[in-house]
């Protein structure tokens, strides 16, 4: 969730039923409760964290900007409420197309639900979220149950699994790597489930990560009905604070064949895909 992603349509997948506000029954402000949620009002950490790794994770998001909750006025879902709201909707049939994993900046969640799609809450550490603390495993599982997100799209964090990394001393780099590897086992458990409910799950990382060959997330792209997608950024207008637009290449591990992103960059045969940050002129 270091980077959001823009928003881009898909091919419809060949199995599974398509919710929409009809089939459901609900209202989408059934997903954002007024009385039991408190207005956004900034990043809420996870509470078990220590010290030093809360001033971490603040440091890093002071660079990404919250946009999900602060444009469409809803209220954060939490692990502090997320069992009382559960159990306020569980068996009336809410259903969401969306579902945004290490959401960062929620600006992908945001424009789905800009786009007209049921979008429920994103999850990530701003919001209180770690995907790899076995009670906040268990609340979201049983959610994922409950909602049959049509779409599980899932980025987490690339730092430990990318080039920038190589140039670290190895036991830290592995140590940073082990830290998140409960998480990707979770997030693998997910994708499984998605896949065995004819579901749609990805996940989201820089080209060159070594994260979908070195973690629990092998074990998914190793199955056959599992592709790779990769595209440019620059293609669908990511640019630097200056405007010059950069290349970015990204990669897609899903179950499903995302078509209309397959743009790479014109300048490919001339620029190395694989660099951390590339300007394409």
């Amino acid at each position: 969730g270091d980077t959001p992603s823009s928003s881009t349509t898909a091919e419809k997948p060949e199995t599974g039923d398509t919710p929409s506000s009809s089939t459901t029954g609900l209202s989408d402000e059934t997903f954002f409760m007024s009385d039991l949620f408190q207005a956004y009002s900034g990043d809420q950490f996870p509470e078990h964290m220590d010290v030093a790794s809360g001033k971490a994770l603040e440091r890093k998001y002071r660079a990404i900007q919250e946009e999900f909750y602060k444009e469409s006025g809803r209220r954060p879902l939490t692990p502090n409420n997320a069992r009382q709201w559960l159990a306020r909707v569980k068996g009336r049939g809410l259903r969401a197309q969306f579902w945004e994993w290490c959401s960062g900046s929620g600006r992908l969640s945001l424009c789905c639900l800009l786009a007209g799609l049921i979008v429920a809450f994103p999850v990530d550490f701003r919001y209180g979220w770690d995907l790899g603390l076995p009670a906040h495993q268990a609340v979201l599982k049983e959610i994922q149950r409950e909602l049959r997100p049509e779409v599980l799209f899932m980025a987490p964090t690339c730092t430990p699994w990318s080039v920038s990394s190589n140039g670290r001393a190895e036991h830290d780099r592995r140590r940073d790597q082990e830290a998140e590897l409960s998480a990707l086992e979770f997030m693998y458990d997910a994708a499984r489930w998605q896949m065995s409910q004819g579901l749609t799950f990805a996940v989201e990382q820089p080209a060159s990560s070594s994260m979908f060959r070195l973690s629990p997330l092998e074990r998914l792209a190793s199955d056959p009905d599992v592709r790779y997608t990769t595209f440019d950024q620059c293609m669908f207008g990511a640019q630097d604070e200056h405007g010059a637009p950069i290349r970015k290449s990204t990669t897609f591990l899903s179950n499903r064949k995302w078509k209309e992103i397959l743009e790479a960059c014109p300048f490919g045969k001339t620029v190395p895909r694989y660099t951390f940050v590339i300007y394409c002129n």
